[in-house]
């Protein structure tokens, strides 16, 4: 586990899940303010997604065969649907466009976007059976906490790939300078 100052806890330990032990995060503020709760189904949480060009992720998976391990999910254990079990937090579009695809190849109805890209494909059964996550203690270690201010306005917060940033911060703010990681400059050696 990755520790910080402030106790966030992620786990270094490269893990691998099937398709059928993830769950869509019912609390994914992207779904919007009115349709999120721990008692959002499954089925309509895929349903909400269906526009968010996850055909684009299905064409990928199947011209790669697979997840890359540098993009394995962040995933929390939480109980929800009355049991525990490992609700993605990050790579939410990555695991809905894995479950259309398994849909389209077991000929389930599918969004016509993804039923033509997934024509006679045959993708190999360990991209079903082998996704890479990593494991965060709870939501706040993978820095998942807009603001409450914020809570409708998601479309301008971004995930920051900085250790010198916190992970989720306002994107006007990083734009504007705000919040520049305050690096020396490098003296050239030539």
């Amino acid at each position: 586990m990755v520790a910080c100052e402030d106790e966030m806890a992620i786990s270094t330990e490269l893990r691998f899940a099937e398709l059928k032990d993830l769950c869509l995060d019912p609390m994914n503020p992207r779904l919007g303010r009115n349709s999120t709760g721990r008692d959002v189904s499954q089925e309509r949480i895929l349903e909400m997604m269906r526009d968010w060009t996850l055909d684009e992720l299905v064409v990928s998976f199947l011209e790669s065969g697979g997840f890359w391990t540098h993009e394995a999910l962040l995933v929390v254990s939480e109980k929800i649907y009355g049991a525990q079990r490992l609700v993605v937090v990050e790579g939410n579009r990555r695991v809905a466009a894995l479950m259309y695809l398994r849909k389209a190849i077991d000929g389930e109805k599918v969004p016509r976007k993804i039923a033509n890209v997934t024509k006679g494909a045959k993708p190999p059964e360990s991209l079903f059976k082998r996704i890479p996550y990593l494991k965060a203690d709870s939501r706040e270690d993978i820095g998942y906490r807009p603001p409450a201010s914020q809570k409708g306005d998601f479309h301008s917060w971004v995930l920051v790939a900085s250790p010198q940033l916190p992970l989720w911060q306002k994107s006007s703010e990083i734009t504007s300078g705000l919040l520049a990681p305050q690096v020396e400059p490098q003296q050239r050696t030539s």
